[in-house]
């Protein structure tokens, strides 16, 4: 077998299948591309079958991303957190933000300076009254100093497993409600990730994960704040569309075994929207989308003689090994596709027709009308203008019929049945990383590290301090072996202000975000 050593495997882990592309990143060439069902294999048996295992072990990267995550949260099939917050004096602390809220003693002033330490005993005493499945650690200013949430990490990891703690200094901005929120998220999510790569140790320095920003971020970075991993699958699909396509405008119709997602696009991007976890804001950023629990794997029935898809997952539809009824079924047996088994297809439609006393022509008909309406129906709630972008192995077929009942066009991009595992194979590099610099106290902080160097300058302009964020942005790259990956870099927030004492400029305190923009790195052109 040929070695690739220039090219990325793209997965892409879905509720019914893994898709599999590599991808030459030099030359824009799709090398192969295959699907997986996941009634069959596991990650790690995809990646350990011919011919995958070849191209795992030369390609340069593994690029993963996943609807798991996002599902695993909209089930509510996530562990109760306890939330250890050091909220300091001002407002009232969230409290409701997890199941459980322990408010400590402790508090870094918005300098940085610690004013008042943790009881660390204390603190493992309470927790241990308490059923932890996982736990979040916030102290409000922690993105100016994390040694409060160093500490605690350190104290709460012996009596808990490390893939259950979340700490908040790992996400650079200064609002600490959203960062609690999402530092929530993250110690309820880091299961699911240490799960979807489990026994895939061998290949982990390979692995990076597609966040929701459509960028990937190698895994241990990435389950430090796992719920950067909301919303994956669909940002994945939209770089695979700009991979394809580029900037296109247009709404992707995304048919998955479960969901069927309709996702805007303009010139190429998502429309970004802000996750929530209950009432409050994160400061987890994912595409806009609407979805219908109505994809291929799910159920039908006969309701007042006529078909309709069941929104529940039904299991393989039987034109693929299974036993019952499924949506992929009904289109297989009324537009006639021959996709799979259409024999089992007919044989199934055809005893629920008989068992409901209804024509199995028009039973089949019923369900995709009921489908294609639905859908139709999140076409007009987004609103945006453009064509539709068939995505999804059943796109080529349902995406004509949806774009017919609206009035509008559509596209089957040439690679529609694994546009995910394109995108995940073709994003760039996505990280924030923060610069704290206080020239007063001679202290610069950089997180998500952690990091603390000597403030050097006791004045400094904004291209200093960006200039600061940008270098330790790639040198987190270029440790990981990820700078070739690296797109534009963009400021996504500064502030400053002149410390003055007694009528005299003392130094400057500076805040500043930068982030690597993710962005499709390559244009497929065969």
């Amino acid at each position: 077998m040929a070695l690739y050593r220039g090219a990325c495997l793209g997965l892409d882990v879905g509720g019914t299948n893994i898709d599999v592309a590599l991808v030459d990143v030099d030359k824009g060439m799709v090398l192969h591309y295959g699907k997986f069902s996941r009634y069959v294999y596991t990650v790690s048996d995809v990646l350990s079958v011919d011919p995958v295992k070849g191209y795992v072990e030369s390609a340069k990267r593994i690029m993963l991303s996943t609807s798991r995550v996002l599902n695993a949260f909209l089930e509510a099939r996530l562990p109760s957190t306890v939330l250890i917050l050091a909220p300091g004096p001002g407002l009232p602390p969230p409290r409701s933000i997890a199941e459980k809220c322990i408010v400590v003693e402790g508090y870094v002033d918005p300098r940085g300076v610690v004013l008042e330490n943790v009881d660390t005993a204390k603190i493992v005493e309470a927790l241990g009254r308490e059923r932890m499945e996982s736990v979040a650690i916030v102290t409000k200013f922690s993105v100016r100093n994390p040694v409060l949430e160093q500490r605690l990490f350190e104290v709460i990891s012996r009596i808990a497993p490390r893939e259950r703690i979340a700490v908040s200094y790992r996400v650079p901005f200064l609002d600490y409600r959203k960062r609690a929120a999402t530092t929530v998220l993250s110690a309820k999510l880091k299961l699911v990730l240490h799960d979807l790569v489990k026994g895939v140790s061998s290949w982990v320095k390979k692995i990076y994960f597609i966040k929701g920003d459509g960028g990937a971020l190698p895994i241990e970075l990435a389950i430090d704040v796992a719920a950067l991993a909301l919303g994956s699958s669909q940002a994945s699909m939209v770089m695979g569309v700009q991979a394809t396509l580029g900037s296109v405008t247009g709404i992707i119709i995304d048919v998955g075994g479960t969901t069927i997602d309709v996702v805007p696009v303009v010139n190429g991007d998502p429309i970004p929207t802000t996750f929530r976890l209950g009432g409050y804001d994160t400061h987890i950023t994912i595409p806009r989308f609407e979805s219908v629990v109505a994809g291929g794997d799910c159920g039908i029935a006969v309701v007042d003689g006529r078909g309709r898809v069941v929104s529940r997952r039904a299991g393989a539809p039987a034109a693929f090994g299974g036993n019952q009824a499924t949506v992929t079924d009904a289109l297989n047996y009324a537009l006639e596709l021959g996709i799979g088994s259409f024999e089992k297809s007919k044989r199934v439609i055809e005893e629920l027709a008989e068992k409901h006393g209804v024509d199995p022509r028009d039973l089949a008909q019923d369900v995709v009308e009921d489908v294609v309406g639905k859908v139709a129906n999140l076409v007009e709630k987004v609103g945006c203008n453009g064509p539709l972008i068939a995505a999804g192995y059943l796109g080529k077929y349902l995406v004509p019929l949806v774009a017919k009942k609206c009035g509008l066009s559509y596209i089957v991009p040439k690679y529609y049945h694994v546009l995910n595992a394109i995108g995940a194979a073709t994003t760039s590099f996505s990280l924030e990383v923060g610069v704290y610099y206080d020239s007063v106290r001679k202290k610069a902080v950089f997180t998500p590290t952690g990091r603390v160097i000597d403030a050097e300058k006791r004045f400094v302009n904004r291209e200093y301090v960006v200039e600061m964020a940008r270098e330790e942005l790639i040198d987190i790259a270029r440790k990981l072996d990820a700078e070739d990956l690296i797109g534009d870099v963009e400021v996504v927030h500064y502030d400053e202000f002149t410390v003055i004492r007694e009528g005299y400029p003392m130094g400057v305190v500076v805040h500043c975000i930068v982030r690597a923009r993710p962005r499709a790195m390559v244009r497929i052109v065969g």
